[in-house]
């Protein structure tokens, strides 16, 4: 067992060996200097733009800071542990786990204040790991942040396994009915809609229907319109939207709108919220399944801003979508990475639209937070 560098100064501890090789500087400053950098990677600002491939290669990095810090803060634990070689590694990775937890909420706190002190009365968190979730929402029960309520949202990406989406069809009502999520995110929709994602039974189950199914007839069941499906599409526009007249959100909802129609569902619930939703070809049949589905548009103008998305502010269809009787809330779509707060896409609305528009995005807005209890 390797030997326990002892400092008094120091809150975190590394091995000597490790000091030695310059692995590490410091714990402590190591400890402090990542917590410091998860909290404010802002690789991105609404002044640059990039991809969503360098958008990737921040998540890696923050994930790896996020793997440093934990095991330091573990360290000692780690280095106290007797147990015999088969269960070493497993016991390891609950250490690093467990202070991995402590670091999200940490951070949701904090976050948490920053978005109450811009404003924002309601924040939904996307994240793709049950256990974790849970874990995070059981440690929030001994924290309060007044004036702001937030909910998790079971998130999996579109490319991801058939496995992984029957498995959050198998969770999603358990963790809904305990108040660890209020609901499904789809994320991974920066692909173009083929003609394979409408086929059920699709070849080793990659269409978007096989994906879909399970979760909306899930949540579905749960007879609740406060429970939420999100799917991130309309935030890059193809070559194939221009040709077919049809952009992926209006494919997405044709994809709902035949599993409803297979499975002799009643939607909502859930409620049906397209995030992003501004890259769009404008047709009457998007228009009657957002009207069909009671579906709302969260716009998150700065972010994809940032990420090239959208070219021009003023092209973003708020006012068509508000026009044609559907509602459009503002979000921020992740202010740790774009710099951006929801004062930011308050004042784009404001610039890029009329005062009648403005009125209507804070009735929408004001709609959900009621159907929120807020």
């Amino acid at each position: 067992m390797a030997k326990i560098l002892d400092t008094s100064n120091a809150k975190y501890w590394l091995s000597k060996e490790q000091l030695e090789d310059n692995h590490i500087v410091s714990s402590k400053l190591a400890f402090d200097l990542t917590i410091d950098k998860l909290s404010t990677y802002l690789n991105f600002h609404p002044t640059k733009t990039g991809t969503f491939e360098d958008l990737n290669d921040i998540l890696k990095k923050r994930s790896a800071l996020l793997e440093l810090a934990a095991y330091t803060a573990a360290y000692r634990e780690i280095y106290s542990l007797n147990s015999d070689e088969s269960t070493l590694v497993t016991d390891v990775r609950e250490k690093i786990n467990n202070a991995k937890i402590g670091i999200y909420v940490n951070m949701l706190v904090k976050s948490l204040r920053r978005l109450r002190h811009q404003g924002v009365k309601y924040v939904e968190l996307s994240f793709s790991n049950p256990k974790t979730i849970i874990a995070i929402q059981e440690v929030m029960k001994d924290y309060q942040v007044p004036g702001i309520k937030y909910n998790f949202l079971l998130s999996e990406n579109r490319s991801y396994k058939y496995s992984n989406f029957k498995n959050a069809e198998k969770l999603l009502p358990e963790m809904i009915k305990k108040g660890y999520v209020c609901g499904f995110d789809l994320m991974g929709m920066e692909k173009p809609i083929t003609p394979n994602d409408y086929k059920p039974n699709s070849p080793q189950h990659t269409s978007l229907y096989d994906k879909l199914e399970g979760v909306l007839t899930s949540l579905n069941s749960l007879n609740d319109d406060s429970v939420v499906c999100r799917l991130h599409a309309g935030e890059v526009y193809f070559e194939s939207d221009i040709k077919e007249k049809k952009s992926n959100p209006e494919k997405t909802l044709e994809i709902i709108d035949q599993i409803v129609n297979d499975k002799g569902l009643k939607v909502p619930p859930p409620s049906i919220r397209l995030g992003h939703a501004q890259n769009i070809v404008k047709t009457d049949n998007y228009l009657n399944l957002l009207r069909k589905y009671n579906v709302t548009i969260e716009i998150n103008a700065t972010s994809n801003f940032a990420l090239g998305n959208t070219k021009d502010l003023s092209s973003i269809p708020y006012k068509w979508y508000l026009d044609n009787g559907i509602n459009v809330v503002l979000s921020t779509d992740g202010s740790g990475f774009y710099s951006t707060t929801i004062k930011d896409e308050a004042r784009i609305a404001n610039a890029f639209t009329d005062t009648t528009t403005v009125k209507k995005v804070l009735k929408s807005e004001q709609e959900e937070l009621t159907r929120r209890g807020m």
